[in-house]
């Protein structure tokens, strides 16, 4: 499976390079985007290794920095090197906030004082959260017959 996204992604790199050309600056923005969507989609083994792997070329641009640059290939790929790994940082970072945010909005949506009643925590302190559509059922019986019974 590695090997087919690699496949994939290095067609995906050849065609992007046919198009905007095979010279320093297309291709360390190749690997920068690259490098964003790995920490931003954090992928499993065929969309990282393979196909982001596959699309991500850093031989090419060191191959690209000592046929072209001359003297100033070191700070070059040093330069790119360091790019590339902000990038996969703010990638991370950008998931991890938005994950962050939708944690929060399920938190603000259930927990607040607009929350159904039933199912409110902060109101109904004895009802028990469980996983399917039978438990919240047997749930919501479970707390209406506690209501019935309190009220007798």
């Amino acid at each position: 499976m590695i090997g087919i996204g690699a496949a994939i992604g290095a067609l995906v790199r050849f065609v992007t390079l046919a198009v905007f050309g095979e010279e320093l600056f297309p291709v360390a923005v190749l690997d920068m985007i690259a490098c964003f969507l790995m920490g931003y989609l954090a992928p499993g083994p065929f969309g990282g290794a393979g196909m982001l792997g596959g699309f991500s070329t850093y031989s090419a641009f060191i191959g690209l920095a000592f046929t072209e640059l001359g003297s100033h290939q070191v700070v070059y790929v040093a330069g790119i090197i360091i790019a590339c790994t902000i990038c996969w940082l703010g990638g991370d970072q950008l998931r991890n906030v938005l994950d962050l945010r939708e944690k929060m909005t399920h938190f603000v949506l259930t927990h607040g004082p607009w929350a159904h009643p039933e199912t409110n925590p902060r109101v109904n302190p004895g009802f028990r959260a469980t996983e399917g559509a039978a438990g919240a059922t047997a749930n919501v019986a479970d707390n209406e017959n506690s209501k019935d019974g309190e009220s007798e």
